[in-house]
């Protein structure tokens, strides 16, 4: 290697090439380079431990595509609920086991009336006979297909023991729900019931159950959702509910893969009994196929959403 001055800037010559860099500004190429040296591992372990770490743990049996399913907080550990799998049909509910499983640990079957009703069951996110266990309720229609009455029964999801029923020909029960009305600490538990079958009146039931949980932080009784009839249906379905004041509505059908299927309501509804009739099409005109699809009402503060099931 040689160099000659020019300028009083210094050029290097290695093999016959010419290093274009100043001496300064050689220097600091120099500098980069080596910086970069050390640096670039560096980035690559950043980079590395950037990147998610996937491992597949567990792979379920096989699940019928006619059955709903998720994670339910089940049983109660000290403070910490822990979760099992569910699956829910037409007629049965069941839990599966600890941890990774898909073998039923507890099963629910639906009576006549509750699966005239949907089998709708409800998870009430407490343990109301401190056993540890979740309980739930579940919906019933009695009566016929033209004016139907609702009663329930809450139930304990280790035992299926009964723990309250609501079931009487002169009155149309709500759903319960469980709040601290009373400001109290403790939890209450509140039912609607409607005279049966003019509705004419209704009277609110609260019932003391002496222990802080988890309940509603609002309850909206001047706003329900009934539950569709027939149902199962086909080709056709009426949708019934009420609102205690005027106000903005969406009423929305679903597939179950959360898809939006239909819009029914979409405006300003006025105060009182309201109905509609789904003709099991779709916003395009076509007819949905067989299969269970949920719909969605929406005015502002209040959401409620029931299963339905069409049949072909």
């Amino acid at each position: 290697m040689s160099y000659i001055r020019q300028n009083n800037k210094t050029f290097y010559f290695y093999y016959g090439g010419v290093n274009y860099f100043p001496n300064y500004k050689n220097t600091i190429y120099r500098k980069a380079i080596k910086m970069k040296k050390y640096l670039l591992p560096l980035l690559a372990v950043f980079s590395f431990t950037l990147l998610p770490q996937f491992s597949l743990e567990w792979v379920s049996d096989p699940i019928s595509y006619n059955k709903l399913s998720g994670w339910l907080n089940y049983e109660k550990q000290g403070e910490k609920w822990h979760s099992r799998l569910y699956t829910l049909d037409s007629t049965k509910f069941e839990v599966m086991g600890a941890g990774y499983s898909t073998t039923p640990a507890f099963s629910y079957t639906f009576t006549e009336e509750e699966r005239l009703a949907g089998g709708q069951l409800f998870s009430l996110k407490n343990d109301l006979n401190n056993n540890n266990f979740a309980d739930a309720y579940v919906l019933a229609y009695n009566g016929t297909s033209t004016n139907y009455r609702q009663s329930f029964k809450i139930i304990d999801l280790a035992s299926g023991e009964v723990l309250m029923e609501k079931n009487d020909p002169a009155w149309y029960y709500s759903y319960p729900t469980l709040a601290d009305v009373n400001n109290d600490g403790y939890l209450e538990l509140v039912v609607l019931k409607y005279e049966y079958p003019l509705f004419a009146n209704y009277f609110y039931e609260v019932y003391s159950l002496g222990f802080a949980g988890i309940g509603e932080s609002d309850i909206h009784f001047d706003f329900k959702l009934g539950q569709n009839y027939p149902n199962p249906f086909n080709p056709e379905t009426k949708i019934e509910f009420s609102l205690g004041r005027k106000a903005a509505v969406n009423l929305e059908i679903y597939d179950v893969s959360g898809k939006k299927v239909r819009s029914l309501v979409n405006g300003e509804v006025s105060a009182g009994a309201q109905s509609v009739v789904w003709d099991g099409k779709n916003d395009a005109g076509l007819r949905v196929p067989t299969g269970v699809y949920f719909y969605t009402l929406k005015t502002g503060e209040f959401t409620e959403s029931k299963k339905m099931i069409l049949l072909k």
